[in-house]
């Protein structure tokens, strides 16, 4: 009794002490939106991620993206979009989103990455007149605020949220993706515009809860010291 009692402790601590390091994995944690993401309301230093809405269904491919993971190569820098270029539409399933805000005191810039739990889908940055969109003239952050965002918060407008590019293409805010599931940027902006990239992601799976994975590896050790007794 006293072998089965410490198989089945021993058991428990090495899975308490793996779930201990997956909590504490690289995952960032997203804040809440605040009631207000315009101009001057969450101003410092660096960029800040905001989680937005969960499990938001996607029936067709109306909504359109600047850049879809599928595109994209990992490790390689992507830039800014001004203006609605691309015409990828993100195709139907089930996402969640996230804006990465900066928002700086006067001009500043910033760099940095943020991981997530699911893997990412797509991203939208641009935000300008949407003359070679006809269905989006408020710039697709603007329009895609529309699906993703969150109705108790009010969202800058302005075209110059978007994180930009430039006519040369090698300048300007860029990102990264990292892996699949993470993202790096380099984002400069002035006293009267702001950066925001919004990063779609699949859903993120739901993770056992701790007291499950403790109950499944003292069921486990349980089991195969039954096997070992009746070897």
């Amino acid at each position: 009794m006293r072998s089965t009692i410490k198989t089945l402790m021993t058991a428990i601590a090495a899975v308490a002490a793996m779930s201990a390091m997956s909590q504490a994995s690289t995952v960032s944690p997203a804040e809440v939106l605040p009631t207000s993401l315009e101009l001057g309301v969450t101003q410092g230093p660096q960029a800040r991620l905001f989680a937005e809405q969960t499990g938001v269904t996607v029936e067709d491919a109306d909504v359109i993206v600047d850049y879809l993971a599928t595109n994209l190569t990992i490790g390689v820098i992507n830039n800014g979009v001004t203006d609605f270029e691309s015409g990828f539409g993100l195709g139907a399933g089930t996402y969640d989103s996230f804006l990465i805000h900066f928002d700086p005191i006067g001009a500043g810039s910033t760099t940095g990455s943020f991981t997530f739990a699911g893997d990412i889908v797509a991203i939208i940055l641009s935000n300008g007149t949407g003359n070679t969109d006809p269905e989006s003239p408020r710039g697709l952050l603007n329009v895609s605020n529309d699906v993703f965002g969150v109705a108790t918060t009010t969202y800058e407008t302005h075209v110059g949220r978007r994180a930009e590019g430039t006519p040369s293409g090698n300048t300007g805010d860029t990102f990264t993706l990292i892996s699949a599931t993470e993202i790096s940027f380099d984002l400069t902006t002035n006293s009267t515009h702001i950066d925001n990239i919004r990063v779609i992601t699949k859903v993120a799976p739901v993770p056992l809860p701790g007291g499950g994975l403790l109950l499944v590896a003292g069921l486990g050790a349980l089991a195969l010291q039954r096997r070992r007794r009746a070897a």
